[in-house]
């Protein structure tokens, strides 16, 4: 005969058993879904979404947000996409801000990281976080909640070698395939390849484009570094800009090597 503690002890097993389940159902719908396409072609859309083609918008209807993320990791299975966040580097650049903010202030940049033995952050203070807050601040920036009825602005995500962060972002939840306010993916590494017909890494991509670079391999320092090169690749030997888009080129130029 039961007693009363098994027979709430049968219920609590049963729940828990029912909970177990229904994350292996969302984790095999999630990796179900195809990831998202880096735009591998990219620098002709780059340069138009910076206003520096000929048929671009006008600088004062410039809406671009780029948004560069980079991730260091340990115990990544790509097969299950168990992961442990070390560190999250993101960076900002929105193009409605060159029309009134200093260059030196338009990208900002910020550094997270759940352990302590991390490289120096050379653009501000390293904030200390768990792997829970920050895939809940990723969600956010990925996934708004529109409780302001306002509408969301698009993004273009940004970085080198970023098929990697896709994985790791699905394997942390987020599949970039189902966050429609993404409108593209950029990556520095093919815009490279498409500028200089090489295959370069982040610091000798840098290097190239006479771009002052070091603690790279911290990710808020990649972060920026990849934003800064963006901004020099879509501005190297730019033929077909007008006067109004050379100007703008040169405040790209400024942005990039502030």
């Amino acid at each position: 005969m039961s007693t009363p503690l098994e027979d709430k002890e049968v219920p609590r097993k049963l729940r828990k058993a029912f909970e177990k389940e229904k994350k292996k159902a969302r984790a095999r719908a999630l990796h179900s879904q195809p990831l998202r396409k880096i735009n591998t072609q990219g620098l002709q859309y780059l340069r138009k979404s910076l206003g520096l083609l000929s048929d671009s918008q006008k600088v004062d209807t410039l809406d671009a947000v780029f948004i560069a993320i980079d991730f260091e990791y340990s115990n990544f299975s790509a097969k299950t996409g168990r992961i442990r966040l070390r560190e999250v580097g993101i960076s900002t650049l929105d193009t409605r801000d060159t029309r009134y903010k200093e260059p030196g202030k338009i990208i900002s940049s910020q550094h997270y990281r759940t352990v302590m033995d991390t490289k120096e952050f050379l653009f501000g203070v390293s904030i200390d976080t768990t792997q829970d807050d920050l895939v809940s601040l990723l969600k956010h920036l990925l996934y708004p909640e529109n409780n302001s009825g306002k509408q969301p602005r698009q993004l273009i995500l940004v970085g080198h070698g970023f098929s990697f962060e896709i994985q790791v972002l699905r394997g942390l939840g987020i599949n970039l395939a189902l966050a429609p306010i993404v409108e593209n993916i950029l990556d520095t590494h093919y815009l490279g390849i498409e500028v200089f017909g090489q295959d370069f890494s982040l610091s000798r991509l840098t290097r190239q484009l006479g771009l002052e670079g070091s603690h790279f391999h911290n990710v808020g320092n990649d972060a920026k570094f990849s934003l800064r090169a963006m901004l020099l690749l879509a501005t190297h030997n730019l033929l077909e800009a007008e006067s109004s888009q050379q100007s703008r080129s040169e405040i790209y130029e400024r942005i990039a090597r502030f």
